[in-house]
């Protein structure tokens, strides 16, 4: 919760403020005690009690008509890249406190929170369809609204590609002990360093929209031809093995500083 606070003072001059969360975040005490710049949306995993006629949160949209979307989904390990068709629903309900836990200070035992569902229809044969709950904190009074809250969860994947980036498949930052001196510079530097290959990722496709000069300075400039492409080659990646990610652009960005150093000493000799 102090995080979530925090960013909220940091990103004060932010236009919106909304901290994603995937199924294993605590939903009572994260509706709760939000602060008032930071919205939350959550993918519920737990059924929940709440007031009024229906026992159970996920029942409180029966009966709520559904309305169609279509979302673009990324191709996955054994499956392509394809367009679903959600059936979408959205109401509102007052969730309580949890039973199985002790009453919290300045927790309030009763939260008023807006709940999209989303329910794809027929999917291709042998995948599970797409089956988000999706709590939110945000204001959600049209079929518009719901579609904005199923495209802002979607974001969501942006920040598990940055996690493959800094975690295990990266950098390993989790074996760094606490310990060590340091660690909030090394974290912070590695934080850098996930964004840069995170933003090699989505220049790929031309959706980063930020500026070269964010992961290359004016000194490896000289260097590249086209950033994203000359990062992802040296990793054996081609254009026929689908499209490199964060990792493959890690390790890439590994071999291009060598190869700047080679550049840089043959410069300057």
């Amino acid at each position: 919760m102090a995080g979530m606070k925090r960013s909220g003072e940091l990103l004060g001059d932010a236009s919106m403020v909304t901290v994603v969360a995937d199924r294993e975040a605590g939903i009572h005490g994260m509706f709760a005690c939000h602060p008032g710049s930071a919205g939350v949306l959550v993918r519920a995993s737990h059924d929940r009690v709440v007031e009024g006629g229906a026992d159970r949160l996920f029942a409180s949209l029966e009966g709520c008509p559904p309305e169609g979307h279509g979302v673009e989904l990324p191709a996955r390990p054994g499956q392509r890249k394809r367009t679903a068709r959600l059936a979408v629903r959205f109401g509102s309900s007052t969730i309580r406190h949890p039973r199985n836990r002790a009453p919290e200070e300045g927790v309030p035992r009763q939260q008023r929170i807006c709940l999209v569902e989303a329910l794809e229809v027929s999917p291709p044969k042998g995948v599970s369809p797409i089956h988000w709950r999706l709590p939110a904190s945000h204001d959600v009074s049209c079929f518009d609204r719901a579609r904005w809250i199923i495209q802002l969860y979607r974001q969501r994947w942006i920040i598990e590609q940055l996690f493959r980036a800094i975690k295990t498949q990266g950098f390993d930052i989790g074996r760094v002990s606490m310990s060590t001196v340091p660690f909030r510079k090394l974290c912070v530097l590695t934080l850098v360093a996930g964004v840069s290959c995170l933003q090699l990722v989505q220049d790929r496709d031309g959706e980063g929209k930020r500026p070269l000069g964010d992961v290359f300075g004016p000194a490896d400039q000289a260097a590249l031809a086209f950033a994203a492409w000359v990062c992802a080659r040296p990793r054996g990646w081609n254009c026929c093995h689908g499209k490199p990610g964060p990792v493959v652009m890690l390790r890439g960005l590994y071999r291009f500083r060598a190869i700047q150093l080679g550049y840089d000493l043959v410069g300057n000799v």
